[in-house]
Formats: structure tokens, C-alpha cells, sequence
């Protein structure tokens, strides 16, 4: 892990403790969220990966669509990891990782998300070629 990595990790962990106020961001994230999952039209059975998924706003919006999905969130906070796992319970896997390198297998989900944390990241490049990777290819209809 680098020293920017390093850098992002102590932010986010401060950052942790009261990312939820609704004064601060809750519904700017909440709103854009809502958008993107609409977007997305996620299918029953499926599987969603939200990269840098803070205290898992979005899996919380995910998991209220009532699909069925199995939700994976990652990010590189310890806090953020922590409030997300108050906020999820078992509803979500979490896991504390880079997104430059994902711990997961090619082609695991139907579906990735990195709705507001791409421009923290180290080497946005190598996070979208991750990303790529372990999402499954579309089949076209």
C-alpha cells in the first residue's frame, strides 16, 4: 500500500464517525445513488460489488429493492467498513481492501458500482481495469 492509500485511510477513517449526517452527505449520496441503481434495473438472483462503498449507503438502497441480490461492498476504511457493518448486519459482505487490487475471482458480479469514490483512488486506471475484471461480461439480448 502506498503512502497515498495511507493518506485516504486515515481521512476516511475520521471521515467515518459522521459520514451518515444528513447535514453533511447523506442525501447528496442517497439521491445519486437512487439514480444509479435505478439505472442499473438490477434482475432478481444477481449479485452487486459497490467499490468504495463508505458506510454502504448504496447497499442499504440496493437491499431495500427487494431483488434478491447478493450485495458486496469493499472499501478501504476500517471505519467505513465498521459503520457499514452496523448499518447491513448480514445483509452485505464487506470487506477492507484496495480497489487496485479487488480480492475477488474474474467474472464474480452481474453488477459493480463506484458512485462517488473513484477520484480518491491512487490509479484510477488499474481501479477500472479491477472493476472490469470482476464483473461478468453482458450477454446481449
Amino acid at each position: 500500500m502506498d503512502e497515498i492509500e495511507q493518506s485516504s485511510i486515515k481521512q476516511f477513517n475520521q471521515w467515518a464517525k459522521w459520514f451518515d449526517s444528513p447535514i453533511f452527505s447523506y442525501w447528496q449520496f442517497y439521491l445519486s445513488n437512487k439514480k444509479a441503481l435505478h439505472m442499473l434495473d438490477i434482475k432478481n438472483d444477481s449479485s452487486l460489488l459497490d467499490i468504495g462503498c463508505g458506510t454502504g449507503i448504496l447497499l442499504k438502497q440496493a437491499a431495500n429493492l427487494q431483488t434478491n441480490i447478493k450485495l458486496y461492498g469493499l472499501d478501504i476504511s476500517a471505519g467505513m467498513i465498521e459503520k457499514a457493518k452496523q448499518k447491513l448486519g448480514e445483509k452485505a459482505h464487506l470487506r477492507i481492501a484496495s480497489a487496485n487490487k479487488l480480492p475477488y475471482h474474474d467474472n464474480t458480479f452481474d453488477y459493480v458500482t463506484c458512485c462517488t469514490s473513484l477520484h480518491h483512488h491512487q490509479n484510477t486506471q488499474k481501479s477500472i481495469s479491477e472493476m472490469y475484471r470482476v464483473v461478468k461480461p453482458r450477454v446481449k439480448s
